[in-house]
């Protein structure tokens, strides 16, 4: 069984957790990110590089054999992806008063 919402381009036979258990899947992500004060203009380059270089066939078909699928986001709905993980895992860490050792 996977931890992904949908099945792995280089297992596609194995289920999901979510096909067993709807809302259940755990999706992970690589970024990269830059400071904060990094100009707009500079971000697009950066961004546009980067996905050019992740959907490029030989690093998408280098990612598929690690069993990742490469996407390239935009830098939009890649902090709306950072921003729902945190609050995801921020709440069940406070909901279940997990803590640091």
């Amino acid at each position: 069984m996977t931890s992904s919402a949908k099945p792995l381009a280089a297992m596609p036979q194995v289920p999901t957790m979510d096909s067993l258990f709807p809302g259940s899947s755990i999706g992970g992500w690589h970024g990269i990110f830059a400071p904060a004060a990094t100009p707009k203009e500079v971000l697009a380059t950066l961004a546009e590089a980067i996905r050019k270089a992740v959907n490029s066939p030989e690093m998408a078909t280098k990612l598929r054999e690690l069993g990742l699928e490469p996407s390239g986001l935009a830098p939009e709905r890649f902090a709306d992806v950072v921003r729902r993980d945190h609050e995801r895992w921020g709440k069940l860490i406070r909901d279940n008063n997990i803590k640091a050792d």
